[in-house]
């Protein structure tokens, strides 16, 4: 049976992509801080791991059994608002779980050879890198860092025959919306939706592509980009009242 590591697979996108592929034959072991949404019982050949990512360590390492064939970099939080009103100790929190916390986790499992060869590693990203995203500075800042890395990552992996690829999917009618006044609905109509992407995603994990974009927005985003000036102009009026 293959195995996938997953951060935060709690709800939404990421608990989609967890079910298919413990339909695909993969047993998936999950690094997440809380059980809120597992209940008493997981699925058969689900692991819970107690973990904090942001803390990242060789500890947790130790907990993991066996080497892994998927680890899915997804765990994430958002700032959004005025981003002067954000300190340091908030922001540092944000990279720290979003971007700094999976490039450790990466650097250990390579390290103690837990990512089997032919193996991949994909990370979330956010469509809000092909905009300019007003609400949340920090947030666009720790994806676009997470991305960078990845595209690292690939030739540093590139002899290991390792592949990285990159999910960029536009803001779903998940929990993550309530960052940016929008409301979490969890409608049949909607959670087909977000079932819709995770197969996209999944499929193009599968396929070892570098970039993926599992909607039609991060598709139109990725393959015909606006000129930055109109963007900028565009996506301030979209949030003036929120930023001001």
């Amino acid at each position: 049976m293959k195995r996938a590591l997953i951060t935060w697979w709690m709800s939404g996108l990421w608990k989609e992509i967890s079910l298919l592929a413990l339909s695909d034959w993969y047993s998936v072991d999950i690094l997440d801080i809380s059980p809120w949404e597992i209940g008493d019982e997981l699925p058969q050949n689900m692991n819970y791991i107690h973990c904090d990512i942001s803390k990242i360590d060789q500890k947790t390492i130790e907990q993991l059994s066996g080497e892994y064939d998927i680890v899915i970099c997804n765990a994430g939080i958002s700032l959004s608002g005025n981003f002067l009103e954000h300190d340091l100790w908030a922001n540092t929190k944000l990279m720290q779980i979003n971007t700094l916390g999976h490039m450790e986790l990466v650097r250990l499992l390579l390290l103690e050879n837990k990512i089997n060869e032919w193996g991949s590693i994909w990370a979330v990203a956010s469509a809000s890198q092909m905009l300019p995203f007003p609400i949340a500075l920090w947030y666009s800042a720790s994806k676009s860092a997470l991305a960078g890395f990845c595209n690292a990552l690939r030739s540093y992996l590139i002899w290991k025959k390792i592949s990285v690829s990159v999910v960029f999917p536009w803001p779903m009618p998940t929990a993550h919306v309530k960052y940016y006044g929008k409301e979490v609905s969890y409608d049949e109509k909607s959670q087909k939706k977000v079932q819709k992407i995770a197969q996209a995603s999944f499929q193009g994990i599968k396929k070892w592509k570098r970039n993926i974009y599992p909607d039609l927005v991060s598709k139109i985003l990725a393959w015909f980009p606006l000129p930055g000036f109109i963007l900028d102009r565009l996506m301030y009026r979209a949030y003036k009242k929120d930023i001001s």
